[in-house]
């Protein structure tokens, strides 16, 4: 019996087309009778929105619906057959792979990868899912390895293709042994065998690029069948009788696509704009309006831009399974019992179910328990986590050591020995359970979990080795990144779908974003296995393929839309340049010189435009500060040169005490060098060694002092950059030993360190109040035979520090060292004052004491700014921020640095 073919047109989307069909032709009196009639389509959620336009359709036809059974194409051949003997699940079949390839001898195995090197099991699964998905696309194309070696021959490569197919034998072996098998033999099998079969009726919905294998079971049913084909009839000769593409004669099609329906932007940020202001245009509500995305680093600048509207954006074909809370922490547990570094550690209890357990079972909040990590982490820079080295770490807090016990308390049972997946399927679902007692926002990924572990129960005691749980989790996160789970629609949502759903996808307006070349239409250039010459021999999914199915998508989608907009951009989130789809240059040859010209070099789209909705309220530049309750009435000396930069800056560190605080430095920050530096100097100044005048002597000091201070701040297992940056500092404290030697003979000896500033140090305002200036000098040092007092300023930045850093014709920048003399005038009353600067810098040019000489007018003109400071502070002058683009302090973002300001 052949396959009959309906061309449904173009005039309206093809699920409503193809439901009002179906209705009419299944109406029985008062029944649109489906319950006979099987309906396969590309998608899950085409198949649940083609039973919402059947009931629809039916309530039309003042029928009540008898519901068919809906598939899909991947799904079809199990309705048709059964199994010949038990299918193993995902897992055992990647298992089988792993034992298949540790049966197959080494010389073998370098003809699939030259360099064979898979030491640990996860580059070993990581290779089985590679090979596992190869397997399972030529099986849905009706090939096998050996097929493909003779493929590979004109290319010079059946060799690997013939150790595949050894691989695969392999694998075979493995499942017979147990006496398993998978699906796809028994789908190889029961089409051989001829036992293939479905009653009732079968109808396939927009199958225009089904693949081989359930072509061949559609073939082998017996029962009727028909094609419903998203197309007029006078495009029948480009269908096969099945109706799927025919690639050759979808090639030279003209496409003319008006400049008014595109618009061009410059990165994923801007194309989310201009999402936004297409919304803004539309004149439908969100329900009747979708979003197609071609290219996915757009999504969470939408997510951003739309919630500053109180919207949404919802997939209905569900999030992947591994973006959900629970496998983001089965990931991140997985990570850290691989590791047990510091950083894995760090990202583990940031995930919000871990931070609220050991939070609550630490009795502490849960801002107070990141603050103790982090902070923890950034002083100490630990390669390994508390309790995960056999070296007791240096200086750990008493929250910290908490929150340490309390997660490896948590994860204790996932620390033992090698188990059954069956045992570590029962201990990561208590784990589960524990973290997630109620949680009905992430039951759905719950649940698919659960029958994720299933799986691993369903595997036979005999299947592969015992694994170590950081295995058996990598094993299950492997099954996780295949599975979507649906979302819950929140608030005001628009659909956002991929590029191959929106064909099946029948909201009025359609704006669609990502429109570039190797995104729409797809390329793979770069595939290891399946080059795209080998695809096309092979008769596989290959380039072109992909070309002609995203030239039927488009050219249907253009004719069944009430209001269509494409969107692309001219480089990725990167900033690597993207060219323009080819289907954007399929019309009249003498208007495609001006597209490309207005793609490359024409006017971009406009920014940011308003809907017509209520913002939330969120800002997106920063806003003058509220008056404080207290006026200022002090500040650190170092707080001078900050005001100076910026005084919103100034307000957020000085004022706020806001401070960037993380724990993924893997190097000491020049502002942890500095202070280990400064605390070798001030040891130094304290230990006999001061007192020589032999650098030698210096130098073996300095080196002891710097051993003892990095061992007890960073113990004996910090990251290794951090020993790069010990010798570093230690080579910097060799060329000070030369430089200290010379000034000791000269005549300084340290007369003090660490000076505080007296309490009275500062400045009378303008109101009477007096303005109080904090500070500690690093040295004070006295040349006995004149003296004279020298006020030493250590620093540790890569630049020489002298007169030019600190002090222009425009006035002061840093006027530090002047305050500091200024503060200590009635303590050193009468005394000679010469301030220095010490560079312990990286030049081993610059000149290690260098002097700030300073004119009676400069010593005064920097007591007068500063004193303006002071009043600028006290009147809490802290607005507008001055951008700073090479700042290093955290700020950069509240500050808004490149922003367009109004």
């Amino acid at each position: 019996m052949t396959i009959s073919r309906q061309f449904l047109g173009w005039e309206k989307p093809l699920l409503q087309s193809a439901a009002q069909y179906i209705a009419v032709r299944h109406r029985r009196a008062e029944f649109v009778d489906c319950s006979q009639l099987t309906v396969v389509v590309p998608g899950a959620r085409a198949g649940r929105r083609l039973i919402e336009l059947l009931v629809e359709a039916a309530e039309g036809l003042e029928s009540h619906l008898l519901s068919p059974a809906i598939v899909t194409t991947g799904a079809l051949p199990e309705l048709c057959y059964h199994p010949s003997c038990p299918v193993i699940g995902d897992s055992g079949r990647l298992l089988a792979w792993i034992a298949a390839l540790k049966a197959t001898p080494e010389t073998t195995l370098q003809l699939v990868l030259k360099r064979w090197e898979l030491p640990d099991f996860a580059r070993r699964l990581a290779f089985a899912n590679t090979i596992d998905q190869l397997y399972s696309e030529l099986a849905a194309n009706q090939l096998s390895f050996a097929d493909m070696s003779k493929f590979a021959s004109e290319f010079g490569d059946e060799e690997r293709w013939q150790a595949l197919a050894e691989i695969y034998s392999a694998y075979l072996h493995e499942l017979s042994s147990q006496g398993l098998s998978d699906k796809h033999v028994e789908r190889c099998k029961a089409l051989a065998d001829g036992r293939v079969n479905l009653k009732g009726e079968l109808i396939l919905v927009g199958t225009a690029d089904i693949n081989k294998l359930s072509q061949a079971f559609v073939e082998k049913l017996s029962c009727q069948r028909e094609a419903l084909i998203f197309a007029p009839q006078s495009l029948a000769d480009r269908f096969d009788a099945m109706g799927a593409l025919i690639c050759e004669r979808w090639e030279n099609i003209k496409l003319d696509i008006p400049d008014a329906m595109l618009s061009i932007c410059l990165n994923p940020a801007e194309q989310a704009d201009a999402i936004i202001y297409q919304l803004g245009r539309a004149p439908q509500a969100a329900d009747q309006i979708s979003i197609g995305l071609g290219d996915a680093e757009i999504l969470p600048y939408l997510h951003e831009r739309l919630s500053e509207y109180d919207l949404v954006a919802h997939s209905s074909s569900g999030r992947p399974l591994s973006d959900s809370s629970p496998a983001r922490l089965l990931a991140l547990v997985q990570r850290f019992i691989a590791s047990r570094s510091a950083s894995d550690f760090g990202s583990l209890v940031r995930h919000p179910s871990i931070l609220h357990f050991i939070s609550s079972k630490s009795e502490c909040s849960q801002v107070e328990a990141l603050a103790a990590v982090d902070s923890y982490q950034s002083k100490h820079l630990q390669r390994f986590a508390i309790g995960n080295s056999s070296e007791p770490p240096p200086a750990p807090t008493a929250v910290v050591l908490k929150l340490s016990s309390v997660t490896q308390e948590l994860i204790s049972p996932l620390l033992g020995p090698k188990r059954k997946l069956m045992e570590w399927a029962q201990i990561i679902h208590s784990l589960l359970s524990l973290l997630y007692p109620n949680s009905e926002a992430e039951g759905p990924a719950i649940d698919a979990i659960a029958d994720s572990l299933s799986d691993f129960v369903a595997c036979p005691a005999s299947a592969g080795p015992t694994l170590q749980a950081s295995e058996a989790l990598e094993l299950l996160s492997q099954g996780l990144r295949r599975i979507s789970v649906e979302e819950a629609q929140r608030g005001q949502a628009l659909e956002v779908l991929g590029w191959l759903e929106l064909q099946l996808d029948d909201a009025p307006t359609l704006i669609i974003a990502g429109f570039n070349e190797g995104l729409i239409p797809e390329s793979v250039n770069s595939d290891l296995l399946l080059p795209d010459t080998l695809r096309e021999k092979a008769g596989l999914q290959s380039n072109s393929r992909r070309f002609a199915r995203d030239l039927f998508i488009l050219q249907s989608i253009l004719h069944s839309r009430q209001r269509l907009h494409i969107i692309c951009g001219r480089e990725n989130a990167s900033r690597d340049a993207l060219a323009p789809s080819r289907l954007l240059c399929l019309g009249d040859k003498e208007n495609l010189a001006a597209r490309i010209l207005r793609f490359y070099a024409g006017q971009l789209e406009a920014r940011l435009s308003p809907l017509p909705v209520k913002l939330n309220g969120i800002c997106n530049l920063p806003s003058p500060p509220p008056p404080l309750g207290r006026a200022p009435d002090s500040a650190a000396v170092s707080g001078f040169k900050a005001y100076l930069e910026c005084k919103y800056r100034y307000y957020l560190g000085h004022v706020l005490g806001l401070h960037e605080l993380h724990d993924h430095q893997l190097e000491l920050s020049p502002t942890l060098f500095g202070e280990i530096a400064h605390l070798v100097l001030l040891r130094f100044g304290r230990s006999a060694a001061a007192s020589s005048s032999e650098a030698q002597v210096i130098r073996a000091g300095l080196s002891e002092i710097l051993e003892q201070t990095m061992g007890e701040h960073f113990g004996t297992h910090p990251y290794p950059a951090v020993l790069v940056q010990k010798e570093i500092l230690n080579a910097r404290l060799n060329r000070f030993a030369e430089a200290q030697a010379l000034w000791r003979k000269d005549g300084w000896t340290i007369h003090a360190l660490e000076t505080s500033l007296p309490e009275n140090s500062g400045f009378t305002l303008k109101d009477g109040s007096f303005f109080h200036i904090r500070g500690r000098v690093d040295r004070i040092d006295l040349h006995a035979d004149t003296q004279r007092y020298a006020i030493i300023d250590y620093k540790t930045g890569d630049m020489d520090y002298g007169a030019e850093k600190v002090y222009t014709k425009s006035g002061w920048k840093d006027p530090q060292l002047p305050l500091y003399q200024h503060g200590l005038k009635e303590r050193l009353a009468g005394a000679n004052i010469e301030l220095f600067y010490v560079n312990i810098s990286a030049k081993e040019s610059s000149k290690l004491f260098s002097r700030l000489e300073l004119s009676s007018e400069q010593y005064q003109q920097a007591l007068h700014e500063a004193s303006a400071v002071a009043q600028a502070i006290h009147d809490q002058d802290f607005w507008p921020p001055k951008p700073i683009y090479s700042a290093s302090d955290g700020f950069s973002l509240i500050c808004r640095d490149g922003a367009t300001q109004p």
